[in-house]
């Protein structure tokens, strides 16, 4: 009797509730031993008190952790969702981002087409005009020579004309 009360003590200055629980337990089997109902009862009383404070707190820690369990679970669920949320939203905006590059490259590459046949029309646009002037010079040569052909021409025939008139036929 007198340990266990010693025991009770420590227990009760070190804050052990499962050992102060044992204790009045044990109290009261000894009390009740010693025909000390009453005492046996009280002391069974804070035993159950105890043991029920206890249950409570070990079931208070269990459904702690088990809420804590599931909050972490939901968090890394909730996590998963976001980064594979993520990921799909990455390859989207890579899908669009190649996307724009390709519209990029073509529309480079139809105004560069567009500008390299710009100048070849350009080009070809300065020799039709060269060549038109060039025909053009040409026809106004070949009208000059042909006026001074038949004005040579025209002499000739002048000169001849007089030729025959000044000088008489050799058969003559």
């Amino acid at each position: 009797l007198h340990y266990c009360k010693k025991s009770l003590v420590l227990a009760k200055e070190l804050s052990l509730k499962e050992r102060q629980q044992s204790c009045y337990a044990l109290l009261s089997e000894i009390y009740e031993n010693l025909g000390f109902y009453k005492t046996a009862l009280e002391n069974q009383k804070i035993a159950t008190a105890l043991n029920d404070s206890l249950f409570n707190t070990q079931k208070t820690r269990a459904i702690a952790d088990m809420k804590e369990r599931y909050e972490t679970e939901k968090k890394e669920h909730e996590n998963e969702k976001l980064r594979t949320e993520g990921r799909i939203k990455q390859a989207e905006l890579s899908k669009k981002t190649a996307q724009n590059e390709k519209q990029q490259l073509f529309i480079i590459t139809v105004s560069i087409v567009c500008f390299l046949v710009l100048i070849l029309a350009i080009f070809f646009y300065r020799t039709i005009q060269q060549k038109k002037k060039a025909n053009l010079l040409i026809k106004k040569q070949k009208n000059i020579i042909e006026k001074k052909n038949t004005e040579v021409m025209d002499s000739i025939y002048y000169a001849k004309h007089i030729q025959n008139a000044i000088m008489p036929p050799d058969n003559v």
